[in-house]
């Protein structure tokens, strides 16, 4: 179950509304909305962020709620239409930068966070959403009743084109360099979890099984380096959103017991290795799937057929030699042994 909260800010007022997500249905379960103070002239700016506060801090309040009542949430998204609030989020700006309350806004959402972290182990995911698509900007405006039967918002679909995965696979074309920062995470990750109670470390074990394969004190290791490719590919395919399944249902696509998409085609009864038989599904214009063929590719400058059978023992990519014709004609050492 994901649950997640909108925020949005107009010249007199800012409001928050919370939708639970599971499966293909979306249900709004709280909203608030609150007028900016009259005797004090703050600018939209200011009211973004104080509503971008209030989301949080409403967040919390829901979260807790639902753990209460054994409800369990494995995610947690936050969106809002101010991009300036986003960017004083990310950049932490000091008091002489943005102001006393600006400062002070970003400080106490900072530590709504953190408690969520230390005693639920989940983490809150901040992204952007068009003024257009946001539910919470009825509570700014005001809507008529007539209007309101004509808007129709799916939390869902918004989520699913909005939520990016917490890697960046486009700073780097190396595969195994992603998989080793991934590991290094999880270390880092298994390191502050020490810090947590203990209900709220075995919640973080349950949301990241692979933690408990992880060890802090040693260099990273072949099985760590798996461990890790495990852990990115599953944070890539959260573009697969559910509209590219169904574009994809031929595939047979299904999620394994490690949470990972693969395909289960013909193979299946093939005496062959599992990963194999059931290759992890990937996306064409993923920037994982080029580092993957580049790696397949390797030092000794595959051929476009042998690339292809090296990538597909472990994942299915569609248009697969379209893909790596294009990246192969990029190899300079290729082409100078062509020419």
């Amino acid at each position: 179950m994901t649950k997640m909260t909108r925020n949005v800010t107009s010249n007199e007022a800012t409001a928050c509304c919370t939708y639970i997500v599971q499966n293909a249905q979306s249900k709004l379960v709280f909203a608030k909305s609150k007028v900016k103070p009259i005797k004090e002239k703050w600018t939209t700016p200011k009211l973004e962020m104080q509503a971008l506060r209030m989301g949080v801090e409403n967040t919390r309040h829901v979260l807790e709620g639902l753990i209460e009542g054994e409800i369990k949430v494995n995610s947690i998204v936050i969106m809002t239409d101010s991009e300036i609030a986003l960017k004083w989020l990310e950049s932490d700006p000091t008091k002489r930068e943005v102001g006393v309350l600006i400062a002070n806004r970003l400080k106490s959402i900072r530590t709504i966070l953190c408690g969520i972290f230390d005693k639920h182990g989940l983490t809150v995911t901040f992204g952007h959403a068009d003024t257009k698509r946001n539910p919470a900007d009825l509570g700014t405006r005001g809507v008529t009743k007539t209007d309101l039967d004509k808007v129709t918002y799916s939390a869902k679909r918004i989520l699913e084109e909005d939520i990016t995965p917490i890697f960046d696979c486009s700073r780097t074309n190396s595969f195994m360099k992603m998989k080793r920062v991934t590991v290094r995470v999880l270390k880092f990750i298994l390191k502050i979890s020490k810090r947590m109670s203990g209900e709220a470390q075995l919640k973080l074990l349950d949301s990241i099984p692979e933690l408990n394969e992880i060890k802090i004190e040693n260099e990273i290791n072949a099985r760590e380096v798996r461990v890790g490719e495990q852990v990115l590919v599953r944070d890539q395919q959260k573009l697969i959103n559910s509209k590219k399944l169904k574009e994809m249902a031929n595939l047979k696509p299904q999620m394994n017991e490690k949470g990972i998409v693969v395909c289960k085609g013909r193979m299946s009864k093939a005496d062959l290795p599992i990963e194999t038989k059931e290759p992890i599904l990937l996306l064409q214009s993923m920037d994982i799937s080029k580092m993957i063929i580049r790696e397949a590719h390797g030092k000794s400058h595959k051929t476009l057929d042998h690339t292809m059978i090296e990538v597909r023992r472990k994942f299915w990519i569609p248009k697969l030699r379209t893909l790596t014709k294009s990246l192969l004609s990029r190899c300079v050492w290729c082409q100078r042994m062509v020419k």
